[in-house]
């Protein structure tokens, strides 16, 4: 089974993604800032971070780094793509 850690504020939309990958037998562990996982958990132990863009907004203001390991996704949710009309 594959663990999944996911970094993100309350309202970020990665939460919904908690419940999904859940039900499809992923191993889900949620925080909302890395201190808060780094405390509990060891970060290495997981195969993927779903990290939201806010959390790495706050390590750059921190000068603080994410993890090299392991793998990690990074959710923008303010880009919103242009729509094309065709």
């Amino acid at each position: 089974m594959h663990s999944i850690m996911i970094i993100c504020p309350d309202h970020s939309p990665l939460k919904e993604s908690e419940k999904w990958l859940s039900r499809y037998g992923f191993q889900v562990n949620s925080g909302t800032s890395l201190e808060q996982v780094d405390k509990y958990y060891e970060i290495s132990e997981f195969d993927l971070l779903l990290v939201d863009q806010e959390i790495i907004d706050h390590l750059n203001s921190n000068e603080a780094e994410l993890p090299k390991t392991p793998r990690h996704i990074i959710l923008d949710a303010r880009y919103q793509p242009k729509h094309r009309h065709i």
